[in-house]
């Protein structure tokens, strides 16, 4: 298994603020996508997006079919197209998605401020389109459960967006992405992903992929952008957020064993050195 599906298995998003909305022109929304990823399908008409951040200024003409993920923005726009006409209407379905640890996701960290999927004949490509469907679906309806389907189909929705991204992303642009295609560095983030419970050293990294210590922490830090026993630590915090979560009945213990602790206070300090708050509080807090 490859560093990124272990990445992917392990990103625990929290989607909110779902909706459905049909607007008429003329009409505008102001929002923001700092802390989180915005999710946007435009089911009907047309609309402009503008991202207003003066380092990441861009503007894109939204289709019928087409999906945008804004991140990592403080603020944007979302306007009418005003060639269309006075009472267009432009329909779209908007969900918030915030990562339960955004500062310890390498991908989410990644992605650039504006995903966009052009639709294909006014709908979604076709393998997203039935995702979308159920969402649809499942909307019209008042059936039990109905706000937990939507919620995990739009995980799972919002991973296929990003992988598709990924696919189509340039693998020598730069960051974690880009480590992901080297040799060497490659290879050793599959085995700190791989393997997080062993007592890795920068010197048992090193010898992974034949290299010195010093070329190799220095070529990792280069790649990755922070150092290997930073990289490794944030990465254990992501899977013991996971297990602490997800296994409600296992114990401190168990868990920093599973992810490189010899101790349930060892584990502990530096989850909350991480994370900023420790390990039972984080159980404690609320989710959807």
């Amino acid at each position: 298994m490859d560093a990124l599906t272990h990445v992917l298995r392990a990103l625990r998003l929290e989607p909110t603020a779902f909706k459905r909305v049909a607007l008429a022109a003329p009409w505008g929304l102001r929002l923001s996508a700092l802390d989180h990823a915005a999710f946007h399908y435009v089911e009907q008409g047309t609309a402009w997006l503008r991202i207003l951040d003066a380092e990441r200024a861009q503007q894109r003409l939204l289709q019928q079919g087409d999906i945008v993920v804004v991140s990592h923005t403080a603020a944007y726009e979302l306007l009418d197209d005003p060639p269309v006409g006075h009472g267009a209407i432009t329909a779209m379905m908007f969900s918030e998605l915030r990562p339960e640890l955004p500062a310890v996701s390498p991908l989410f960290a990644s992605i650039p401020p504006l995903i966009h999927i052009p639709g294909q004949d006014g709908r979604a490509i076709d393998w997203l389109t039935p995702p979308l469907d159920l969402i649809a679906f499942e909307d019209r309806h008042d059936y039990p459960g109905k706000d937990t389907v939507i919620s995990r189909v739009l995980d799972i929705l919002f991973i296929m967006v990003v992988r598709s991204w990924i696919g189509y992303a340039n693998p020598n642009g730069g960051g974690w992405l880009n480590a992901l295609y080297h040799p060497q560095i490659g290879q050793v983030l599959g085995c700190i992903h791989q393997q997080p419970e062993r007592a890795w050293t920068v010197e048992d990294l090193a010898a992974v992929v034949n290299l010195s210590r010093s070329a190799f922490a220095s070529q990792f830090t280069a790649l990755v952008g922070e150092a290997p026993m930073t990289y490794l630590a944030r990465w254990r915090m992501q899977l013991a957020a996971t297990l602490l979560v997800s296994q409600p009945a296992a114990t401190l213990e168990g868990i920093a064993q599973r992810v490189g602790y010899s101790s349930a206070y060892a584990f502990s300090k530096a989850f909350k050195r991480i994370v900023g708050v420790s390990p039972s509080a984080y159980r404690q807090l609320p989710r959807m």
